[in-house]
């Protein structure tokens, strides 16, 4: 019994070591250079976000293949394989920051009922650029069989901003590092009222 115990707090402790080591990872980067992005204008002047420089366009079928679901994202940015994508909608409504939490519950309440195979890790809600900023991250399985890691947030803009960063499971840790240096570059003109 008790060195179950005992286990718990290492794996807790290595748990806590190695988040603490990608946190470090992630506020060093914070600091990269410009010409490591590329800018991204989302709803033409409304907001901008920064991605990782070799990112390109999908092609339309392509995107036809991989988002079989209506409306597709307005944005597909993805790398030479196709194994990372970073999408960018803008909703023709405006969440009020105050709401944004609860219309992601409802948006991963949609997911589970869609996906029941989904598998959710955290969420959280911060401020970046005073727009509000909700996230949350989830496991998913492709249409090849792959476990999928993806990162979405909604941003309460002037319309709202969804962006999801979506990899290869096995390549989460890295990936999930670059997408939070992404949303922390949000800028936008924020709803009055």
């Amino acid at each position: 019994m008790a060195e179950e115990f005992l286990d718990e707090i290492i794996l807790k402790g290595r748990q806590e070591k190695k988040k603490e080591k990608l946190m470090q990872y992630v506020q060093q980067q914070y600091t990269m250079p410009d010409e490591l992005f590329q800018k991204i204008c989302i709803g033409g002047d409304m907001a901008e976000i920064k991605i990782p420089v070799g990112l390109m366009p999908m092609p339309q079928e392509l995107i036809d293949k991989k988002y079989q679901f209506d409306p597709q994202p307005q944005i597909v940015m993805t790398n030479m394989k196709g194994d990372v994508n970073f999408t960018f909608s803008m909703l023709d409504v405006a969440v009020p920051g105050g709401d944004l939490f609860s219309c992601v519950e409802e948006c991963m309440d949609g997911l589970r009922g869609y996906m029941p195979s989904i598998v959710f890790y955290d969420k959280g809600q911060e401020e970046i650029h005073e727009i509000a900023v909700c996230w949350f991250t989830y496991m998913s399985n492709s249409l090849d069989g792959h476990k999928i890691y993806n990162l979405t947030f909604y941003a309460a803009t002037e319309k709202t901003i969804i962006m999801t960063m979506n990899c290869r499971y096995e390549h989460h840790e890295k990936w999930d590092a670059i997408a939070r240096i992404c949303m922390q570059s949000l800028t936008g003109r924020v709803r009055n009222g």
